[in-house]
């Protein structure tokens, strides 16, 4: 499932919130929680586990890489309306928890607002042969020539999908990679035709 994930840290209330966004959904890291309520990190998992169950808190966490962190580092997260539905059952525990929760809806409203150019974004599936394909996936190729029948946007997220002309059909491989930059008539006067766009991308 195409995800492409977007990183911020801000402040809210005068804590620090390190939070991503993904298929429309914000993500609290594990630090930013154990940091509001004065936790280690490894105290944080079993506190969500006695308040929602083993299998429901499994379910809601998940392990995300910064595109951008040079150093790969993983951050183990859980969605936003988790975090607020334990903090309610926390509030009698924790000093944050009552501040948390007494300002939810502006938490919420927060964060949204911080991510809300990413809801604004299309996906666009893209066909490309097996040596293309190959190309995109090592890293080699980061630009695209497509006619611009998608109205394609910087920002728009790519799901490139290997496909054999051959047999006229698709392999399972599949590409995640968004649109960080786009050439077209009205910024290069030269050498491209007015339908077509020559798209720069990263790939996730």
């Amino acid at each position: 499932m195409l995800g492409i994930l977007h990183y911020d840290v801000v402040r809210f209330l005068g804590l620090e919130v390190m939070a991503f966004y993904k298929n429309g959904v914000i993500y609290l890291t594990r630090s930013t929680i154990a940091n509001w309520y004065g936790l280690e990190r490894a105290q944080v998992l079993p506190m969500f586990k006695n308040a929602l169950g083993e299998t429901e808190t499994i379910a809601n966490f998940e392990r995300f890489q910064d595109v951008n962190d040079k150093l790969g580092r993983n951050y183990f997260c859980v969605q936003l309306e988790t975090f607020l539905k334990v903090n309610k059952l926390l509030t009698q525990n924790f000093a944050n928890a009552n501040l948390i929760a007494d300002s939810e809806n502006n938490l919420r409203t927060y964060l949204e607002k911080q991510f809300k150019q990413y809801t604004q974004q299309t996906t666009h599936e893209l066909d490309v042969i097996p040596d293309n394909f190959k190309a995109i996936k090592t890293g080699i190729k980061t630009f695209e020539l497509r006619l611009n029948t998608y109205n394609f946007k910087v920002g728009d997220y790519l799901l490139f999908k290997e496909y054999q002309p051959t047999n006229a059909s698709y392999t399972e491989q599949q590409v995640e990679g968004y649109i960080t930059y786009i050439s077209n008539t009205k910024n290069t006067k030269y050498g491209l035709e007015a339908e077509y766009v020559i798209l720069g991308f990263k790939v996730k």
